[in-house]
């Protein structure tokens, strides 16, 4: 597929939507024909950036729920998705499969322009269960979309969506995007892949966006920042994105309702983005490298995953946002083994309990606040991708994201 096909599509020149599917307005501007040919390979080449299906670990014996203890635990629904493949499950916490979500890549975009073995298109990179048994759902870096509980195609937009999506109780969508360009004030030979925050309403049509560069531009200290940054064509490598809800606001007048909690593995920076003023309001460099998933708990406290960069383990941090200081860790070397050097996910639960995603390790755990691990399940699902190319190796699918929802969420749909 050649680069000016692809720009045409995404540009909405092609129309390679499902028949009679809702199809929601955006445009991308792309100046394609004034790059090189160079300028437009490097184009094709961030927008192929993706994360592989298969986990680092071999499947040896132990998987499903391995630890369960039911006084500890917090008792509720698990969601996730893993590199198993185009979907995502929800199960109780012995392991039992309530309900599966399906719908391949090629289903949902019969004809994008897509070299046909791209690594995106083999499993779903997050996705998030309404109360109704809706799913919203990204292939990563590549398009979102909505299914209803019969997994049927509600809508679908290619707009480059990546990483993480929040839905408010209104139903908007808040999503990151992204977009490879040319910005000379950047770089004024080498194209880049720029992040945007953009937000859809419940029928996937687009009601705005703004440049997370440009947001951070607006600082005084982004030149700090930029100086120390990895030199990386993928510029901030944003993967977070979450609506606070004020709860610290009377302390932090930056982390007030409706801001932005976002993280940029390139920058080794956790911020806070105004979505009124489309700016950076707060930012936080510490001991954590190429970190995911931060969030506030209902302790009034900033949790993350930890990759630690290159590191043989990875930690899961919890930080006070006042004075900047830890207040809890679990490190994956001398606590409990850990180490996931891409995506990765931490939850604080309603018992104080903190639910780790351990990607690379196609392994997800609770923990209690003195670290003891009270569950813990191995991705029994094996790599999609890996069973097409090497099918009698046993290699698990990514955990990429799981998610504990109260014991009822289902309620309303599931019988």
């Amino acid at each position: 597929m050649s680069t000016c096909v692809l720009l045409l599509w995404l540009s909405g020149c092609w129309s390679g939507e499902p028949e009679g599917t809702p199809k929601a307005e955006y445009t991308t501007e792309r100046p394609n024909d004034e790059l090189s040919e160079e300028q437009q390979d490097l184009i094709a080449e961030l927008e192929a950036i993706g994360y592989l299906s298969t986990a680092d670990v071999d499947l040896e014996g132990r998987r499903g729920v391995t630890i369960h203890d039911e006084e500890l635990a917090w008792p509720g629904l698990n969601f996730f998705t893993s590199g198993h493949g185009p979907g995502a499950i929800l199960m109780d916490m012995t392991g039992r499969v309530l309900h599966e979500w399906h719908r391949e890549f090629s289903d949902v975009w019969p004809d994008y322009p897509i070299e046909e073995d791209h690594k995106a298109t083999y499993h779903w990179r997050r996705a998030r269960l309404l109360r109704n048994g809706d799913v919203v759902a990204l292939f990563g870096g590549l398009g979102i979309f909505r299914l209803d509980s019969n997994s049927q195609l509600l809508w679908a937009l290619p707009n480059r969506a990546h990483h993480d999506i929040f839905v408010t109780e209104s139903g908007d969508i808040w999503v990151l995007t992204r977009e490879a360009h040319l910005v000379e004030r950047i770089d004024a030979e080498k194209p880049i892949l720029e992040d945007f925050v953009v937000v859809l309403d419940g029928q996937g049509k687009e009601k705005r966006r703004f440049s997370v560069l440009e947001a951070f531009e607006k600082h005084s200290d982004f030149p700090q920042m930029w100086a120390e940054r990895k030199m990386e064509p993928d510029i901030f490598h944003t993967n977070s994105i979450k609506l606070l809800d004020g709860s610290l606001s009377p302390q932090l007048t930056a982390f007030k309702a409706g801001n932005i909690l976002t993280s940029s593995r390139h920058l080794n920076v956790v911020a806070i983005l105004d979505p009124q003023t489309e700016a950076l309001v707060w930012w936080l460099k510490g001991d954590f490298e190429h970190q995911h998933d931060p969030r506030i708990t209902p302790q009034k406290t900033l949790l993350l995953f930890n990759n630690n960069g290159k590191s043989t383990f990875s930690t899961v941090m919890e930080l006070d946002p006042i004075s900047r200081e830890p207040v809890w860790e679990l490190h994956g070397e001398r606590d409990v083994p850990l180490r996931s050097p891409a995506c990765g996910a931490a939850q604080r639960l309603a018992n104080g309990n903190t639910l780790i995603t351990e990607s690379n390790g196609a392994r997800a755990i609770e923990v209690t606040s003195d670290k003891k691990v009270v569950w813990e399940y191995l991705n029994p699902r094996r790599s999609a991708k890996h069973e097409a190319i090497r099918p009698k190796k046993e290699k698990p699918g990514r955990l990429f994201d799981m998610q504990r929802l109260p014991l009822d969420y289902a309620d309303v749909w599931w019988k």
